[in-house]
């Protein structure tokens, strides 16, 4: 596994697939497009701290393709039946986009992360997978996390 650290911005961690030839020198897929790193870093597009309304905007427009779920949470998680209705109200705290590239073979996913509404609903944590699908790519996985 190596491990690359980039300038108090990111962790990037590559590990190769089982059986996958990561001594390889080139980094051609059989035969396919090359790879190049900036097919495999993350996106800049995403800035810690931004807001709920700008995040939403640019996932409209650059990864309106991508596969979209979402993880939600209660504002307060305690089970007091005293709390009031808004106290246990959810708001959206994760949104994962995921991008499945047959031709490549890879898969590439992001994890983006928001604060409570009571703090802005900003952005503050991006977890970016990138996973090869093929035991001959020898890319194996990647993961970034700022």
């Amino acid at each position: 596994m190596i491990r690359v650290i980039a300038p108090g911005l990111a962790a990037i961690t590559i590990s190769s697939y089982p059986g996958s030839p990561a001594a390889a020198r080139s980094n051609v897929i059989s035969g396919e497009q090359s790879l190049t790193p900036a097919d495999l870093v993350p996106s800049p597009v995403f800035k810690l701290g931004m807001p709920i309304e700008e995040l939403e905007t640019l996932l409209a427009r650059d990864f309106k393709d991508w596969e979209r779920s979402e993880t939600t949470r209660s504002l307060n998680n305690r089970k007091d039946p005293k709390l009031p209705a808004y106290a246990k109200a959810r708001y959206l705290q994760r949104i994962h986009i995921t991008r499945l590239d047959q031709q490549q073979g890879f898969r590439r996913t992001y994890s983006l992360t928001l604060n409570s509404p009571l703090s802005g609903s900003r952005l503050y944590s991006v977890v970016y997978n990138v996973e090869a699908l093929r035991p001959f790519n020898d890319l194996g996985s990647l993961s970034a996390v700022v």
